[in-house]
């Protein structure tokens, strides 16, 4: 058995998001597991830009995606 987080956080400030990835980098990544031996799943956290407020809604776009190696 496997366990996953999956979550979806929204900042107004860019340095909020920024200071979650950081702490993704350097404390949880080097802890996660990759299952590419069996299903091709790798472990990952994305930094998005969010436009759905935006009139009309614009798609995110992906700033940062980290994935484990």
């Amino acid at each position: 058995m496997k366990y996953r987080v999956r979550m979806d956080l929204i900042f107004k400030e860019t340095t909020d998001a920024e200071d979650i990835i950081k702490f993704f980098r350097s404390k949880l990544l080097p802890k996660l597991t990759n299952f590419l031996d069996t299903t091709g799943e790798k472990s990952w956290a994305e930094l998005e830009e969010c436009h759905h407020d935006e009139s009309p809604p614009q798609p995110c776009k992906v700033i940062k995606r980290i994935e484990k190696e």
